[in-house]
């Protein structure tokens, strides 16, 4: 395992760690999948669907789906890094997949999950709640 420390991870939005998280990258890999750290009810197989939907070529860019809505975790094809790397600090990975909807895949999921993730106390609670721990 290899871990890439991001000096700047206060820096702009996710944008500076997954720059730092690219670079890291062995040139041989194909695709980086961004996992948010705040969404621990996210289940396995929703990556896992998602992993295989890229593996079976049904896009470039792979997304989960909840309702219409678009969530994490994303996969990204290496054909999109350059335009990853090359974002401002107020850039976004959604601005790189917003730019290339034609090279999306949305994979239709059945929890709203990928959707949220915890940056509140009551998130947490709420959490909490939906895991069963309260």
């Amino acid at each position: 395992m290899r871990f890439a420390y991001n000096p700047d991870y206060a820096a702009g939005e996710m944008t500076s760690s997954v720059k730092v998280g690219l670079r890291a990258l062995s040139p041989a890999t194909s695709a980086c999948l961004l996992v948010l750290g705040d969404q621990p009810l996210l289940r396995g197989r929703v990556i896992w669907r998602v992993l295989n939907a890229y593996a079976r070529g049904l896009g470039r860019i792979v997304a989960p789906s909840y309702r219409k809505r678009r969530g994490h975790p994303v996969l990204i094809d290496k054909a999109f890094w350059p335009a990853l790397l090359a974002l401002g600090p107020d850039g976004a990975p959604r601005d790189v997949v917003r730019a290339n909807a034609d090279a999306v895949h949305h994979v239709v999921v059945d929890t709203d999950w990928v959707l949220r993730d915890i940056d509140t106390p009551e998130d947490y609670e709420r959490a909490l709640r939906d895991a069963g721990l309260r």
